[in-house]
């Protein structure tokens, strides 16, 4: 249950990791200005949790991984 939520934290390397953190500082700090940190934490944590459900939907039958929010 809790991979639904987690599986945006873990990254496939330092170059994986380093280019969602200039995504996320190029982008979604305007997003959260525009947002508020409320509406933006809420947004951050269904994005995540539908990315991964519908993940989970198309690769149900077939064994994989899914890791990173990108």
């Amino acid at each position: 249950v809790w991979t639904v939520f987690t599986h945006a934290l873990l990254h496939g390397g330092i170059f994986h990791l380093l280019i969602n953190g200039l995504g996320i500082f190029f982008f979604c700090r305007e997003l959260e200005a525009e947002l508020g940190p409320g509406r933006f934490l809420r947004l951050l944590l269904v994005s995540a949790a539908g990315g991964a459900l519908i993940w989970l939907g198309i690769h149900f039958q077939r064994p994989g991984n899914v890791i990173g929010a990108s």
